[in-house]
C-alpha cells in the first residue's frame, strides 16, 4: 500500500513523506524530494577542448564552472530533447547529433536524474539566456578541465566526475604530418 504523501510543493521540489517498515512491526518515518530531472552536454571539439559555463549560482553566492545543461521543461520531454534545448539556450550552438553517456542518480534521497551526453559537432544556433542567468562561455583544454574537477572549481561533484570520465575514457587525438 502506498503512503506516501505530499508535504511540501515549490517552484522545483516536492518533499514527500512515507511510513517504511524497517522491520518486522517497525515504521519509520523516510522522506524523498522530487524534482524534475536534468541534463549535461559535455562538448568536446576536434582540437579537445571542452566548453565549459561559468554561471552565477544564487545558492552558491557564487560563480562556478559547469557543463552546460538544464531541467526537463515538462515530464514529456525526452532527456536528448532537453540536452538539445538547454545546449543551444545556454551556448547559442546546436549540437549535430548527441551521444549519450549515461544517466545517474545523485543523491538516494532525491528522486531525480541526471542524463550526460557527448557532442562534437555544432551548428550555428540561437543563445537564449533565461532571466537571472548569467553564463560565460570558454573552450578549455580537456585537461584543463579535469583540472578544474579535481580543484573543486566545478563545484557539482557529479558533473567534476562526468569531466573525469570523458578524459579517462577519451582516446588522446592523433597528431597528422
Amino acid at each position: 500500500m502506498d503512503n506516501k504523501h505530499l508535504v511540501f510543493e515549490g517552484i522545483h521540489f516536492r518533499v514527500y513523506q512515507q511510513s517504511v517498515e524497517v522491520n518486522p512491526g517497525v515504521f519509520q518515518t523516510h522522506e524523498t524530494v522530487w524534482r524534475r530531472d536534468g541534463t549535461r552536454v559535455l562538448a568536446l571539439d576536434a582540437d579537445q577542448r571542452l566548453l565549459l559555463a561559468r554561471e552565477y549560482r544564487y545558492e552558491l553566492h557564487d560563480y562556478d564552472w559547469r557543463i552546460p545543461g538544464g531541467k526537463l521543461a515538462a515530464e514529456n520531454e525526452s532527456p536528448e530533447d532537453a540536452a538539445a534545448r538547454e545546449f543551444e539556450e545556454e551556448t547559442g550552438l546546436r549540437p549535430r547529433s548527441l551521444r549519450h553517456l549515461r544517466t545517474t542518480t545523485p543523491f538516494a534521497t532525491v528522486d531525480y536524474r541526471i542524463h550526460f551526453f557527448l557532442a562534437t559537432e555544432f551548428l550555428p544556433g540561437d543563445r537564449a539566456l533565461e532571466i537571472g542567468e548569467h553564463i560565460q562561455l570558454s573552450w578549455l583544454p580537456l585537461q584543463e578541465a579535469v583540472e578544474l574537477a579535481f580543484r573543486g572549481d566545478i563545484a557539482e561533484d557529479i558533473s567534476a566526475l562526468a569531466v573525469i570520465r570523458l578524459a579517462h575514457f577519451q582516446p588522446p587525438k592523433v597528431q597528422t604530418s
